[in-house]
C-alpha cells in the first residue's frame, strides 16, 4: 500500500488512538496508526525492566454489562479476549485518626452502608449526595451531546439543569451542599488523584463522573497487566486491516497555505499522506510543535495560551515479598495517610517552595506477581505507588543545573524513602526491585508537555464542552483523547474515541450523543 492511500492517519497509539482506529477500521476505512514507542497503550501499557512488570495504570472502570466502556469493548469484540478481575473495592481509605480503614466498595449500596457505619450522624447527607450524583450521571451526563448545536445549547437549562447548575462548581463546593464534615469530604473525594486535582480545585462534574464510573459501573484489573487492553486493541486493529507502525516519531503535520492538513512527516523525513489526520498527542505538542503557531487561528491560540495543564506524578514500582490480606488485594488503590513530600530534596537544592500547588496524596496498588507470570514465587507482589501532584518544572531545572547523575541519585533516594514507609507500615517484607518514574519520564513516554498526565487540568472552566472540540481550526485535522469532550483520564479517552469516530463516520455511530 502506498503512503498516500489512507483515509485516516492517527498519531499516537494511546487509548484514544487505538479505540478510534479500531472503530474506523471496523467501518471500512483505511487507517494508519503511528506510535512513537515500541508498544501500544500510552498510559495504559505494561513494560518490563529487569524481568519485572511495570504497569503505568493499575485498575480501570466501567466494564459492567451495559456500561459505556463495556459497550465499546463488545462492539469491537475485545471483551472476551481479556481476562478481567473485578475488584470489590475501588479504594481503601486509611486515616491517621481511625483504627480501621474505610472500604470504598464498588457496590453502591454496600459503600453507603460502610460510610454510614463510620459516619452515623451523616446518614441523610450520604443518601442525599448519592441521590444527586446518580441523577446527574443517569439523567444528564449520559444523555448529553458531544457537539451540541446552537439550538440544543439553548435547551440545556431545561434538558440538563444540573449540568448547568454545577458547571462552575469545584467538588468542595458541591460536597458542602450535603455535609460540613471534613473527613467525610475526604473519603468521598478519595479518588481525586485519578483526575490530578484535590477537591478544592477539581471540577464537581468530573468527580461525579469518576465516582459513578467506579462505583456504578465497576472497577477492574486485567490479568497480565493493563497493557493487555492495548495489546488486544492493537491486534484487533491489524486483524481488521488497519496498519500500525511503532517507533515512528512524528516531527510535523503537513499543512498547506489553505490551512488544510495533508499528511505527517516523521523525524526520519518519511512522509505519510492521508485524507484526514487525527492527533492523539498532547494538545500543546499537537498545535505548537506538530502544526506550528503560524497556522493557528487567534481563537485557538488564545485558548491554548489560557489553558491550565494538569499535574504530573512520581510513580514508584516495587517488587517485594509480603503477606497481604485479601481485603487489600481486592482493591483498586489504597490511599495512605502519610503527608510526605517526595520533592523535598529538589526544593531544597533549587530553593523553591511549591506549597501553593495544593495537597499531596500517596496511593498504592498491589498485585501478586503470578498475575503476570506463572513462574513467580508465592507471596511475591508488585507495589505501584503513585504520588500526586509532582511538578515538572522542578525536575527540568534539576536536570539543567545538576545533570543526569544527580537526577538518578534522587530517584534512588525517593525509592528508598517509599520502601521505608511501606516497611514501617508492615505492608512489605523483603525488598527485591524498584523503579522510579518522574515527570520527565512521563514527558518522554506519553509525549506530554510539562509531564502533564491528563493534558488539560480537570478544573471547572475546562470541563466537558469547555474542552477542545474534535474538529480544529485546521481543515481535516482532528483531535482525540482526554483533551476533548468529555475528558478526563482513561475513561474520557475511550468516550472521546467514540465521539470522534461518529464525526468521521458522519453520525453513523452515536448520532451526536454521548452514547453508543
Amino acid at each position: 500500500m502506498k503512503k498516500t492511500d489512507y483515509d485516516v492517519i492517527i498519531i499516537g497509539a494511546g487509548i484514544g488512538g487505538l479505540v478510534s482506529g479500531n472503530i474506523l477500521a471496523k467501518n471500512g476505512l483505511r487507517v494508519l496508526l503511528l506510535e512513537k514507542n515500541n508498544v501500544p497503550g500510552g498510559s495504559v501499557s505494561t513494560f518490563y525492566k529487569d524481568g519485572y512488570p511495570i504497569d503505568i495504570t493499575h485498575s480501570f472502570c466501567g466494564m459492567k454489562q451495559g456500561s459505556f466502556i463495556r459497550k465499546i469493548f463488545d462492539y469491537l469484540d475485545i471483551y472476551r479476549k481479556l481476562e478481567l478481575i473485578e475488584l470489590k473495592k475501588a479504594f481503601i481509605y486509611i486515616s491517621e485518626h481511625r483504627n480501621e480503614p474505610i472500604f470504598c466498595y464498588t457496590d453502591t449500596e454496600r459503600y453507603k452502608k460502610e460510610l454510614k457505619s463510620h459516619f452515623p450522624y451523616e446518614r441523610k447527607s450520604i443518601d442525599g449526595f448519592f441521590r444527586e450524583i446518580e441523577l446527574i450521571w443517569n439523567e444528564e451526563i449520559l444523555k448529553s451531546y458531544y457537539n451540541p448545536s446552537f439550538y440544543q445549547l439553548l435547551s440545556y437549562p431545561f434538558l440538563f439543569p444540573r449540568l448547568c447548575k454545577y458547571r462552575n462548581y469545584t467538588f468542595e463546593r458541591f460536597l458542602s451542599i450535603f455535609t460540613g464534615s471534613k473527613e467525610l469530604k475526604e473519603v468521598l473525594s478519595v479518588g481525586w488523584p485519578y483526575l490530578g486535582l484535590d477537591r478544592f480545585s477539581v471540577s464537581a462534574l468530573y468527580m461525579v463522573c469518576l465516582i459513578m464510573a467506579y462505583w456504578k459501573e465497576g472497577s477492574f484489573y486485567v490479568k497480565g497487566g493493563v497493557g493487555k487492553i492495548a495489546e488486544a486493541l492493537a491486534c484487533n486493529f491489524k486483524n481488521m486491516g488497519g496498519y500500525l507502525l511503532y517507533n515512528v516519531d512524528i516531527e510535523s503535520i503537513i499543512v498547506n497555505d489553505k490551512r488544510t492538513a495533508l499528511g505527517v512527516r516523521d523525524k526520519n523525513n518519511e512522509v505519510y499522506r492521508g485524507e484526514k489526520i487525527v492527533s492523539n498527542v498532547d494538545t500543546k505538542k499537537t498545535f505548537f510543535e506538530l502544526v506550528g503557531r503560524t497556522f493557528l487561528s487567534k481563537k485557538t491560540l488564545r485558548k491554548i495560551q489560557k489553558s491550565i495543564a494538569s499535574c504530573s506524578l512520581i510513580q514508584v514500582h516495587i517488587a517485594a515479598e509480603a503477606q497481604i490480606k485479601e481485603d487489600y488485594l481486592s482493591a483498586g488503590s489504597i490511599v495512605l495517610p502519610f503527608r510526605i513530600d517526595l520533592e523535598e530534596t529538589i526544593k531544597a537544592l533549587l530553593g523553591v517552595d511549591t506549597s501553593p500547588f495544593g495537597n499531596s496524596s500517596m496511593m498504592v496498588s498491589i498485585n501478586s506477581l503470578d498475575c503476570f507470570s506463572n513462574d513467580s514465587k508465592e507471596n511475591e507482589y508488585m507495589f505501584n505507588v503513585a504520588w500526586f501532584p509532582a511538578h515538572y518544572s522542578l525536575w527540568k531545572k534539576l536536570m539543567v543545573f545538576y545533570g543526569r547523575r544527580k537526577y538518578e541519585i534522587l530517584k534512588e533516594e525517593i525509592a528508598q524513602k517509599v520502601i521505608k514507609i511501606l516497611q514501617k507500615s508492615k505492608i512489605i517484607g523483603r525488598f527485591k526491585f524498584s523503579n522510579v518514574l518522574t515527570p520527565l519520564s512521563v514527558e518522554n513516554w506519553l509525549n506530554a508537555s510539562e509531564g502533564a498526565i491528563y493534558d488539560f487540568a480537570a478544573i471547572p472552566q475546562q470541563m466537558l464542552l469547555s474542552r477542545f472540540k474534535h474538529t480544529t481550526c485546521i481543515d481535516k485535522l482532528y483531535l482525540v483523547g482526554a483533551k476533548t469532550f468529555p475528558g478526563a483520564g482513561i475513561a474520557g479517552a475511550f468516550c472521546s474515541a467514540v465521539c470522534l469516530s461518529d464525526i468521521l463516520l458522519k453520525g453513523g455511530l452515536s448520532k451526536g450523543k454521548f452514547t453508543l
